[in-house]
This record gives structure tokens, sequence and C-alpha cells, in this order.
């Protein structure tokens, strides 16, 4: 019995900490003053131009979707995190849902808030808006795993 409570609680320590973690992340990359950000920014766009010379996307401003794209990405993940996390407390699926959506809505709210305060940055709320997108792709993506991760088991019941 010690045991399986000694695992049970590792493994939300675990979700905690990636949590956490994935948190700080975000955090480090807003605090990057505008100039060290655009350079990130820039050394993938020189990698996309290197690598795919011909492509169209160059007429357009690159840097600016390789940052939005940054957004989407990192609140996808976070999303994830946040939905494995709220999975170790009793709650349904649709409660999941929604509390790991808030959660990451209020998180994309308080990194554009600090982005304020961060030299050559600004807090802007087409951000917060890719930044949900990313979040509902990603609960767009767990809801039909969840799907077809149930369909599957029903399927190898009735077998």
């Amino acid at each position: 019995m010690v045991t399986l409570i000694s695992k049970i609680n590792k493994k939300k320590f675990f979700k905690w900490l990636l949590f956490i973690a994935w948190l700080l992340f975000i955090y480090y990359c807003s605090a990057k003053q505008g100039n060290q950000s655009l350079a990130m920014s820039n050394r993938i766009v020189e990698w996309v131009k290197k690598n795919f010379s011909n492509t169209t996307l160059l007429s357009y401003n690159l840097s600016f979707l390789v940052r939005k794209c940054a957004h989407l990405s990192v609140f996808f993940i976070l999303e994830i995190l946040v939905f494995l996390l709220l999975k170790e407390y009793k709650m349904t699926i649709q409660q999941r849902l929604f509390f790991s959506f808030c959660i990451c809505l209020g998180c994309s709210c308080l990194d554009e808030l600090h982005q304020i305060f961060v030299a050559g940055r600004d807090g802007r709320v087409l951000d917060i808006f890719i930044d949900c997108c990313g979040s509902l792709l990603s609960l767009l993506f767990i809801v039909v795993i969840s799907f077809f991760q149930k369909k599957r088991l029903l399927h190898s019941i009735n077998s």
C-alpha cells in the first residue's frame, strides 16, 4: 500500500515539475529583451531560408511567422502538460478540458503582461489569441486521441 501511494505521489510530483519547468521556460523566453528575442527568431528564419530557398513564404515576413508559430507551439505543449497534471485530481474529462484551458489563458495573459515590462517587448492581445489557438488545438488533439482510445477499448471488449 505504501509503495502504491509513493508511486502516485511521484507521478503527481513529476507532472507538477514538468508544468513548472515549462512555465519557467516561457518566462525565460519572455524575459529576453526585444533584440535578443529577434535574434533567436532570426536564427530559425536563416535556417528556413537556407533549407527552403524556393518557398513562397519568403515573400511574407518570415520572422513574424516564426514568432507566432513559437507562441502557438509553446502553448500547445503547456495545454497538454496542464491537462495531464489535472488528470491527477478527481475531475471529469470535461472539467479537465475547461480548467486546463482557463489555466493556459491565465498564463498567456500573465506572459503578455510580463512582456510589457521587458525592454523592446510589448504585450499584445494578438499573442494571447494565438496562445489560445495553440491551447485549443491541443485540446482538439486530446479529444481526438481520447475518442480513438475509447473506440479501441470498446472494440477489444466486444471482440
